[in-house]
């Protein structure tokens, strides 16, 4: 077959009219796998220390307690679970449990509402005492090490924030939480908290925005012949390169969430 064969076969009507076609068919598949993927939840923990129990012979000690309990350390233990999909989410059940951390007390709130996020009813069930009874030593063991919360409607972009207070065993560096749920095409990872930039992790701002950064350099330096014109642009682009490459990967998640919804 000669070049103008080749030519005339490629600019005809059909052949263009079944490749874009084709492509259309390609696109909706990917777009349709990426549609129904497992989503994913996001989660992170925070823990600040809030009182030490010390003994100190000449200074005097210091003693704190839990219900007349003493305990070596106290610390304010934060979980925050954020919907980060383009997803709503009906009944929803998230578990805090930890091995070893006791959490002691809790407070529980749902961002932007004033519905207070409750304990799951059979978790309830399993601690309810009546009246005139002592907990078991079953029922303090769970209380202490784990929590399970029934969430009617988790919309995008809304989050749920725990707060405990919370201990651990002598020895320990520190309280360790987790969370985990059993949702269809739903699961959570643990994501490491870190300084941010409005909004948006700078791990992620800092190079979206040197590649964004640079790619207006280049259009720059390609489309304008002025010198100090360039530089007019290219200072404040590099002063606030963070900032731009915040402002690019929310437009992307954005993007993203209209494309796959």
């Amino acid at each position: 077959m000669n070049p103008e064969a080749i030519i005339r076969f490629c600019s005809s009507k059909i052949t263009l009219s079944a490749f874009f076609g084709a492509v259309g068919v390609l696109i909706g598949y990917v777009l349709n796998l990426l549609r129904n993927r497992v989503r994913e939840l996001e989660y992170t923990v925070t823990h600040d220390r809030i009182a030490l129990s010390s003994e100190d012979p000449i200074f005097g000690n210091i003693k704190v307690s839990w219900n007349n309990t003493p305990v070596e350390t106290l610390f304010s233990s934060i979980v925050t679970i954020e919907n980060t999909t383009s997803k709503d989410y009906e009944n929803i059940t998230f578990k805090v449990y930890s091995a070893e951390t006791m959490m002691l007390s809790e407070k529980t709130e749902l961002s932007g509402s004033s519905y207070i996020p409750t304990w799951s009813e059979p978790y309830g069930k399993i601690l309810h005492v009546a009246d005139g009874a002592l907990p078991t030593d079953a029922q303090f063991d769970l209380y202490y090490h784990s929590r399970e919360y029934h969430i009617p409607v988790f919309n995008r972009g809304e989050k749920i924030v725990h707060r405990y207070l919370t201990s651990v065993p002598p020895g320990k560096n520190g309280p360790i939480l987790f969370v985990d749920l059993l949702h269809q095409g739903l699961k959570i990872r643990f994501k490491v908290a870190g300084p941010q930039i409005h909004g948006v992790l700078v791990a992620y701002a800092l190079p979206v925005g040197f590649i964004t950064s640079v790619v207006i350099l280049a259009a720059s330096i390609s489309l304008i012949h002025t010198p100090w014109v360039i530089g007019f642009i290219a200072l404040p682009v590099g002063l606030f390169a963070q900032s731009i490459g915040a402002g690019v990967f929310k437009f992307y998640r954005v993007l993203k969430a209209i494309i796959i919804q």
